[in-house]
């Protein structure tokens, strides 16, 4: 038995770290649970699949919002820096116009 207790442990160890792939192994070991227990077929498989479809729909929605988020920090990012080199643009003017004139 010492062959099982190493399989699942290199089965934890490759799965720590990514979420996808350990709610993908809980799900198919459900879906085998289920089956076990002599559960209706399509449930036992329909279920966990459903439930690892509507993760990867929701990660699929976060990406795209946290993507989305740093679009518009950077627009923000982009305009404060814009407006500042405008204001020393100005100043810069302002300065030669005062040079000039003086002359």
């Amino acid at each position: 038995m010492d062959w099982a207790k190493d399989v699942w442990t290199a089965i934890f160890e490759s799965l720590k770290g990514h979420p996808e792939a350990t709610l993908a192994a809980t799900m198919v070991f459900a879906g085998g649970g289920m089956l076990a227990m002599s559960i209706n077929p399509w449930a036992s498989c329909g279920l966990p699949a459903v439930i690892y479809v509507g993760y990867c729909l929701r990660m699929t929605g976060h990406d795209k919002h946290s993507e989305r988020m740093a679009e518009l920090d950077v627009q923000k990012i982009e305009k404060s820096r814009g407006a500042k080199t405008r204001q020393r643009a100005q100043k810069i003017l302002e300065r030669r116009r005062d040079t000039n004139g003086r002359r």
